[in-house]
């Protein structure tokens, strides 16, 4: 399946992947690095932002021998169940869909499904912090759901990896990157320190984790200002 999505991107969508090794090898040393919970945190543009992380982190061909190696992650049930074909891909592709407009006890089960992958089969977990796809194309930290701040304050000790991964022209909101795409990752990893229990740690948790994001975000635009120019000459 992984192989056939790859092929997808790559000769059909015409997807391309820079610093693609340095990627990899970076992730390859962070995975290795120690055994504690491993939870990966992204910024969010498009419906198949996760299955391109995937791709960028680790080889596809890697995954057939070591599925364990590819992320667990939590796609809208709404998007998930649209059509057949992402039905499919939702079972097979390690998803654990949750309803954003779920009720407490709905977000509870989901988190209780994250914390067992998290702990007991001690496979890495990718999420979205903002909830949603960014329709503003710049990182807002304030506007993040808790949820993360929330998977964290669960652990004693954990990892968490900040992953910022955009195309290069991306300006707008849509569903699918543009065709002949180029796509660029920077990462950060940080050992959170979880001081108390409560809503207000939840927020704090979030806020550190979206504050990584952002000077992510400020170092991608550093390499590309005019991207940067022209996102905000449109949000005028």
């Amino acid at each position: 399946m992984a192989l056939l999505i790859v092929a997808l991107f790559r000769w059909v969508l015409g997807y391309k992947l820079q610093n693609l090794y340095q990627v990899r090898r970076t992730y390859r040393e962070i995975r290795a690095r120690d055994s504690l919970p491993l939870l990966i945190c992204s910024n969010h543009f498009t419906i198949i932002d996760s299955l391109i992380i995937q791709w960028m982190l680790v080889s596809p061909w890697y995954y057939i021998f070591f599925f364990s190696k590819f992320c667990w992650n939590l796609p809208d049930r709404k998007l998930a169940n649209q059509n057949i074909v992402r039905s499919i891909i939702t079972y097979l592709g390690k998803c654990l869909p949750i309803d954003r407009a779920g009720d407490k006890k709905h977000h509870e089960k989901i988190l209780g499904k994250v914390l067992y992958v998290l702990k007991d089969f001690k496979e890495p977990v990718l999420i979205f912090p903002e909830g949603g796809r960014n329709r503003s194309m710049l990182i807002r930290p304030h506007e993040a759901r808790y949820g993360v701040g929330k998977i964290i304050q669960s652990f004693h000790e954990c990892r968490v990896l900040v992953i910022y991964m955009r195309e290069s022209h991306q300006l707008t909101f849509s569903d699918y990157p543009k065709r002949n795409g180029t796509f660029h990752l920077l990462m950060k990893e940080f050992h959170p320190n979880v001081k108390q229990a409560g809503l207000a740690e939840q927020k704090s948790l979030t806020l550190e984790v979206m504050k990584h994001l952002q000077n992510l975000e400020k170092e991608y635009f550093q390499m590309n200002p005019k991207l940067e120019k022209s996102i905000r000459v449109q949000m005028r």
